[in-house]
């Protein structure tokens, strides 16, 4: 969650470079993603791998799930311990529903019905996550939840069983260091999690990316505010981050011939959740500039402060309006970044049937705290399309940000919304060329007197950072650019222009 990923869901979603879907030369396929990678110079913090790695489509389930040679064969001539070695980065591995047919049934207790098996053994998560420590796990995608309980009898008999498969992974996971995230999951599922400790740290908010799908799959915003709710960060699923991209060479492919048509809109939404980011491109698909967009130049993410959700005024809209001007007709999310007391705030809209006036109560924070402070916006769909004389304009509940209406999921509208700081004529706009302008992850705290206004900023060494604001007075915009110094920290002053490495 800390750092950009990349995941085998979409370009190489069993599709490897070599060989078929099954049986194909997967470890050599990462190898070429990430030597790519490095060529772009784009910081991946972690890979995922799906579930071809143990033969999913082969056993259909889990039939085991180690570094085993019986089990890769082809997939990984060398095993995962050799490709963790190789990649010298953590990996995340999916685990879906487990077959009768397992041989753990032999030397672990699980529940059987038909082909379908339940783990029931706190052993045999013991065993799986030791064993997967050597090949650098950190993350298990404990995918296909719902089909674990809709292909079985006894979950719906015994409520305990659930549970206890549920609380022998966590603990397991726990013990070695290791994190979940739930996929396919019902409420009652994701519920689970609470008992679990904080070993369960994000889920899936929306369907699969796919191409039967692409174009709504990103609508999380109501998924989005019932899991943060419980603890849980939503993971939008992975993207393609150029329009260019295709798989053209495999017909057998579930990506063939598909492209992206928006990627900005996926790229917009997956860092707005607070969430994993972690696009699926193939080599020579990546739009780098996009991607950088989301993180340092280290790959720690630029977030916002929590997940953004769908405004209250959507739902009063959905249950009651009639047509009238009560809320949005379709999605309109917010969010903010908190820096010591003060809120920078996030609106997006995407393909509103009808334009709608967004206004200061539509905010998530304290409407009292709201009242109480003055603001300033302006649109990020001018910087990204290239255009640096952006409008700084006065938002307040008599000067409402409009979101026109728009035909696709590529007609998006993305604000920022500055807080006035009292006392002080130069207002904060932010980090421009990242998506989260304003990010703790940037900046860690901010000191300001009646004249100046002093920033903290965390990075890389000898990351150039690039910090826009704007004077209230000359109604002007300006830009300080300063390095990070080699503790990983800078001091920047505003107006001055002065930069202190630290």
């Amino acid at each position: 969650l800390k750092y950009i990923g990349y995941t085998t869901l979409a370009y190489y979603f069993y599709n490897p470079l070599d060989g078929d879907a099954d049986y194909g030369n997967y470890e050599e396929t990462l190898l070429q993603i990430d030597s790519y990678n490095k060529r772009i110079e784009l910081p991946i913090g972690y890979y995922h791998i799906d579930s071809w790695w143990y033969g999913e489509h082969i056993y259909d389930g889990v039939w085991l799930w180690q570094d085993d040679k019986d089990l890769l064969k082809e997939r990984f001539p060398n095993g995962l311990n050799a490709l963790y070695k190789s990649l010298q980065l953590p990996l995340g591995a999916h685990v879906g529903l487990w077959v009768s047919s397992s041989p753990y049934v032999q030397n672990y207790t699980f529940i059987i019905n038909g082909d379908t098996a339940l783990p029931n053994d706190p052993e045999l998560f013991d065993f799986l996550f030791k064993n997967a420590t050597s090949w650098g796990l950190k993350l298990v995608k404990q995918d296909h939840m719902n089909e674990q309980l809709e292909y079985m009898q006894t979950p719906w008999e015994d409520i305990n069983s659930i549970r206890d498969w549920l609380l022998h992974q966590s603990y397991a996971a726990q013990k070695y260091g290791i994190r979940i995230q739930y996929c396919m999951d019902w409420p009652s599922v994701i519920l689970q999690s609470l008992e679990g400790g904080n070993v369960a740290t994000h889920a899936r908010a929306g369907e699969d990316y796919l191409p039967s799908q692409h174009d709504k799959q990103w609508k999380i915003g109501i998924t989005s505010m019932f899991l943060y709710s419980i603890g849980l960060l939503p993971d939008k699923d992975t993207f393609y981050s150029s329009t260019w991209e295709v798989v053209d060479w495999n017909s057998k492919s579930t990506f063939y011939n598909f492209k992206e048509p928006y990627p900005f809109t996926h790229a917009l939404v997956m860092i707005l959740s607070a969430g994993p980011f972690a696009p699926s491109d193939g080599i020579n698909g990546t739009d780098v500039e996009l991607v950088m967009r989301s993180c340092r130049n280290d790959g720690v993410l630029l977030k916002p402060s929590r997940p953004a959700v769908l405004i209250d005024s959507a739902y009063i809209q959905r249950s009651i309006g009639s047509g009238g001007a009560i809320g949005p007709q379709g999605e309109v999310w917010t969010t903010y970044t908190k820096i010591d007391i003060f809120y920078w705030h996030y609106v997006i809209a995407v393909a509103l049937p009808k334009s709608y006036y967004f206004l200061t109560s539509d905010l998530l924070t304290n409407f009292q705290q709201v009242i109480e402070t003055d603001f300033v916006t302006f649109s990020f769909n001018k910087i990204y399309g290239g255009d640096s004389s952006i409008e700084i304009v006065n938002f307040s509940e008599q000067n409402p940000i409009y979101l026109p209406s728009g035909s696709n999921y590529g007609s998006i509208s993305f604000w920022v919304i500055c807080p006035i700081l009292p006392n002080l004529n130069i207002v904060l706009l932010g980090e421009l060329e990242k998506f989260i302008p304003i990010s703790a992850q940037r900046i860690v705290n901010i000191i300001y007197d009646s004249s100046t206004i002093t920033l903290k900023l965390a990075g890389s060494y000898d990351e150039q950072v690039k910090m826009s604001f704007y004077d209230l007075n000359s109604k002007n915009k300006f830009t300080i650019e300063c390095r990070i110094g080699k503790s990983g920290y800078t001091l920047l002053e505003a107006p001055s222009g002065n930069c202190y490495q630290t």
